[in-house]
């Protein structure tokens, strides 16, 4: 959860989430984080390093940033 609050002012700034609806936004936002924090914990628990977690991070972050995010702009973003 602490992760989640985190990133949520940078959401409602608008700074980071994309689509016009801040509030949905950030409660996917939140269902995300939380649900993929027990895979990259139990990764943690089972691996014995936090450079398999930095790395999935990473990979989480360019996925969803790339090709998600810009496809999740809507029509408009074409113009």
């Amino acid at each position: 959860m602490i992760w989640a609050v985190w990133h949520l002012p940078l959401i409602f700034a608008g700074v980071y989430a994309a689509g016009s609806n801040r509030v949905l936004s950030a409660v996917l936002f939140v269902g995300s984080v939380v649900s993929i924090s027990f895979v990259l914990f139990r990764m943690r628990l089972e691996t014995g390093s936090v450079w398999p977690v930095v790395y999935a991070h990473a990979t989480w972050n360019a996925i969803i940033q790339g090709p998600f995010d810009g496809d999740s702009t809507g029509p408009d973003a074409a113009l």
